[in-house]
């Protein structure tokens, strides 16, 4: 995926967004917590990558978006061992 400006293009190594991880997650991709967890991760860093300075409001949310995360997997890590993630 490339992600441009008007001053530079940046290619981003590992490209993810919601829509891919909602997509994995219906099609039971996903072997583990760490494996969707990486993932939301990737979103994160990538959000910084791209966006620091130029949309500084982006980044936060990312953040935000992987705290959420962490806490509902610990909130359902019990739920989830049953399933085998």
């Amino acid at each position: 995926m490339v992600w441009r400006t008007m001053s530079k293009s940046r290619i981003l190594e590992w490209p993810m967004d919601l829509a891919t991880i909602k997509e994995k997650a219906r099609k039971m991709e996903y072997k583990n917590r760490e494996e969707f967890r990486r993932d939301v991760w990737q979103i994160a860093f990538n959000a910084h990558k791209c966006n620091d300075g130029r949309n500084p409001g982006i980044p936060p949310l990312a953040d935000q978006l992987l705290e959420l995360c962490d806490f509902l997997l610990g909130e359902s890590a019990s739920e989830l061992a049953g399933v085998g993630m």
